[in-house]
């Protein structure tokens, strides 16, 4: 959903910016690959995958080799809030701004994300409606009915702010 949200918005050169944590890479790697889905689908190439540590210095690091790029990304796809915030403080200290610069999308809509510079736009989930959609599968399971046990849709959507 965040590269489709990037790409609808003219974005063709998309980066996927991961978390260095090794506990949820396989989270991280979910999250990759359905944005190199929603790119391939689009016909535009994989997005550039890096690990992007939670510190301002790190992040820019990761800012200054994206941009130093021949195939520099206009946009990332970040796999939380945590790891834009820290994207959005990297570009900061090296003087760029999102979206202008690099176009920013985080995911869970954390409190933070509405008062970063500038506010983060992110893909917020209804965690009450998809407890409440899986627990109604689970039991139909129990039950032995067949379920699809993929997201609500209506539950799943973009908070659109300033950064992307």
């Amino acid at each position: 959903m965040q590269a489709e949200h990037l790409i609808a918005k003219g974005h063709t050169r998309i980066a996927c910016a991961l978390p260095d944590d090794p506990r949820v890479s396989d989270l991280s790697a979910g999250r990759a690959a359905g944005a190199a889905q929603a790119c391939a689908d689009a016909g535009l190439p994989a997005p550039a995958r890096s690990p992007v540590p939670l510190d301002i210095d790190g992040a820019a690091g990761v800012v200054s080799a994206w941009r130093a790029s021949p195939d520099a990304p206009t946009a990332v796809c970040a796999y939380n809030d945590e790891v834009a915030l820290a994207l959005l403080a990297g570009m900061r200290r090296l003087g760029l701004s999102a979206p202008g610069d690099l176009a920013v999308i985080g995911a869970d809509d954390i409190p933070a994300a509405r008062f970063a510079a500038p506010p983060l736009t992110t893909i917020a989930l209804d965690s009450g409606d998809l407890g409440a959609h899986l627990a109604r599968a689970l039991l139909r399971t129990l039950d032995g009915e067949e379920q699809d046990l993929t997201l609500a849709p209506h539950g799943v959507h973009v908070v659109e702010r300033e950064s992307a």
